[in-house]
């Protein structure tokens, strides 16, 4: 039974699907799927019950998985301690992130980083919360990136912040609220609103405690791509909401308006360690990365 077996079965676990479990960890889905029915062999049991459209882990395949957890954790901490003695001269620095890394300077940070650190193999993946939440817990990354107000639970986790940003507000230059110096919780949820989807689950938890809330009442659309939203808010005269920084970007096309919200909501873009887990790369990199932003 080999490490790899078990990151691949946790990837099933996580995604509850062999297709998006394999398209995550970049393998083919009959490699992915021969690789389990070897797990389930060893362990001469069934692991997922694949009886239903969406697959679930039997008894015995819940039992397995709260030990892979623990044996996929454990070796990668063997492996990081490791790497302080490998005598290579090559360091690895494995980061995790929110899909927010275009908004702000990171392209030019990771170039002073590398050109302080020329024998450091950095990679990076964007990824959703819950996926890097995941790779935190199970020490497969060194760091993170995100919103640390998206954060579910911090017990057990450093948070360095980055970047403060605030939550605004977009529509029409013909819509009735683009005059305004302000905008208030309760004119948004009369809108129409067209969102960006990666970022939904980081704004409901930036403005619950403002009353913001997703109705069923009136129209939404969520779209991945950001750049199809000025079309909706032109055309079709809907509304959104999203960070500045990217507001910013969307508010050079003619047309769109951009107001602050009542409150002034911020966000900030933290880095996050797991407290076992603080490599001496990782503390490298929080060392550049503050000063970098601290100055911007």
């Amino acid at each position: 039974m080999y490490i790899d077996s078990l990151v691949l079965f946790l990837a099933v676990v996580d995604c509850k699907s062999f297709s998006e479990a394999a398209f995550e960890k970049n393998i083919s889905q009959s490699a992915l799927s021969k690789q389990i029915k070897n797990l389930e062999q060893v362990c001469g049991t069934k692991l997922f019950d694949r009886s239903k459209h969406t697959i679930h882990l039997t008894d015995a395949g819940e039992v397995f998985a709260a030990h892979a957890e623990t044996v996929v954790s454990e070796y990668n901490a063997m492996k990081n301690s490791m790497t302080t003695f490998n005598g290579t001269g090559t360091e690895y620095l494995r980061i995790a992130s929110s899909p927010v890394l275009h908004l702000y300077e990171f392209s030019s940070m990771i170039k002073t980083f590398l050109n302080s650190h020329p024998d450091t193999h950095v990679q990076i993946d964007e990824s959703p919360l819950f996926s890097i939440i995941k790779e935190l817990d199970r020490l497969s990354i060194d760091l993170a990136i995100v919103r640390s107000e998206a954060f579910p639970d911090k017990e057990g986790f450093q948070f360095i912040p980055l970047i403060e940003d605030e939550v605004v507000f977009l529509c029409s230059d013909k819509n009735r609220l683009a005059k305004n110096k302000t905008v208030s919780i309760s004119q948004i949820n009369q809108e129409n609103l067209v969102l960006l989807k990666p970022a939904i689950h980081e704004y409901l938890e930036i403005l619950h405690e403002h009353g913001f809330e997703l109705s069923r009442e009136r129209n939404i659309f969520m779209l991945y791509a950001a750049f199809s939203i000025p079309d909706y808010i032109r055309e079709v005269n809907y509304s959104s909401i999203m960070m500045k920084e990217m507001a910013e970007m969307l508010c050079k096309k003619p047309g769109i308006s951009m107001v602050p919200i009542e409150g002034r909501p911020k966000t900030s873009l933290d880095i996050v360690i797991k407290d076992r887990n603080i490599s001496i790369m990782a503390e490298r990199f929080i060392e550049v990365a503050t000063a970098f932003f601290a100055k911007e």
